[in-house]
């Protein structure tokens, strides 16, 4: 509800939204004034005024300083729409929402900034990538708080974890309720641990404020589960998941919560049912799987057996390769090397130069033994090998393309 109010050829509008079933009062108000030749400018201003002042909770202060930086009602109704894919755990949705966003504002930081986490969610990493850099760009515009933001997703997604995690203890130090500087700290920690000797299940802590800002935090939930699952808290795993699959059924990581319930409890009819569900998916849904379940859920055959999707033959070469090295990297988890140099024996036979770099990967484990006179000969044929060779992929799915 609202008025108009013309005075000297100039308008002032005033508008308030309130919840149809509540009491009188507003759960939003604005104003916008100007001439009256810009009617539908103001139109626009008062709607994303709106729009702001909705977006509710700790959580929302990043959509609510990016309703503020873009003069563009539809690149801010395109952000909203991202920002609901997203937290439907519709990340794909997500990404094309956001890219909309920018496409319409070009200059529009926080949309870069989204895109980029979106994207990496998508595993469309090197969107991700530049999505970041896009956006560090751009933040000049944005308060101080907000610039640092972003900055510290830009080391993130250069590779420098250290500066990364620092600059986000930093946020959470100063301001101890930025869910978003939280869940990027839980982030680096996650993702970046294992590499520098130290243990993804430090992120805990942080997935863990998250939760308490955001109950229904739906990201934060997937990485709780799968530390759960890790360290064989099953209850906790049961209800985080259980939660997540409740408010998230159709998200893009429902499989993944299903099956590592199924895996982690070694439970015969949940696998059956994952196994049909999974022989449905998508190769990236499937790689991603593949990935999580023999990582956290302890049950290295279960996930060897649907890691053998990605190799059917109706697979393109690029994601047949990937799941015949998953499955050497799962038999030599078992102590199996014989059936590792099977799988890797396969791969050979239509992608040798894939097949050759990882055999002498696998050959320098330290527990192997393997002689000398091997190594030095998997050093020459590496050294004889021509990367042209090695087909590229023209797969955006970082599970594929790596070269």
């Amino acid at each position: 509800m609202g008025d108009v109010v013309e005075a000297g050829g100039r308008l002032r509008i005033t508008a308030s939204v309130y919840e149809a079933d509540g009491d009188a009062v507003p759960v939003a108000q604005a104003t916008a004034d100007g001439g009256s030749e810009g009617l539908f400018t103001l139109v626009d201003e008062l709607a994303s005024q709106l729009l702001v002042s909705l977006a509710g909770g700790p959580g929302a202060r990043v959509t609510r300083i990016a309703g503020v930086t873009t003069s563009s009602l539809p690149a801010f109704k395109a952000y909203l729409e991202g920002e609901s894919a997203f937290r439907n755990g519709n990340f794909g949705d997500a990404v094309e929402a956001f890219q909309r966003a920018v496409e319409i504002d070009t200059l529009f930081a926080l949309g870069y900034y989204r895109l980029s986490v979106a994207a990496e969610w998508d595993v469309h990493q090197g969107l991700a990538e530049q999505a970041a850099e896009r956006a560090s760009e751009l933040a000049t515009r944005l308060p101080n708080r907000d610039r640092r933001l972003l900055e510290a997703l830009r080391l993130l997604r250069r590779g420098r974890h250290g500066e990364a995690e620092a600059r986000y203890r930093s946020l959470v130090a100063s301001y101890p309720d930025d869910v978003e500087a939280w869940f990027e700290l839980g982030e680096v920690l996650f993702h970046s641990n294992p590499l520098h000797g130290r243990s993804f299940t430090e992120s805990r802590e942080p997935f863990e404020r998250v939760l308490t800002f955001e109950p229904n935090h739906g990201t934060a939930m997937i990485h709780l589960a799968r530390i759960a699952a890790y360290e064989k808290r099953l209850d906790d795993l049961d209800s985080l998941a259980g939660v997540e699959l409740a408010l998230y059924p159709e998200g893009d990581r429902a499989l993944e919560m299903e099956a590592l319930l199924a895996l982690s409890h070694g439970d015969p009819e949940l696998e059956s049912r994952m196994d049909a569900r999974l022989s449905e998916a998508s190769a990236s849904i499937l790689a991603l799987v593949s990935q999580i379940t023999g990582t956290y859920a302890h049950n290295l055959q279960g996930t060897e057996r649907l890691t053998r999707l990605l190799t059917a033959t109706s697979q393109p070469r690029d994601v047949r390769s990937a799941g015949y090295v998953r499955l050497a990297e799962l038999s030599m988890a078992q102590g199996k090397w014989r059936e590792a140099l099977a799988m890797l024996n396969e791969l050979a036979a239509f992608n040798p130069g894939v097949a050759l770099e990882h055999r002498a990967l696998l050959s320098l484990i330290p527990f192997l033994p393997v002689e000398r006179t091997e190594l030095l000969a998997l050093r020459e044929e590496l050294e004889l090998l021509d990367p042209g060779a090695i087909p590229r992929s023209d797969s955006r799915v970082i599970y594929f393309n790596v070269h």
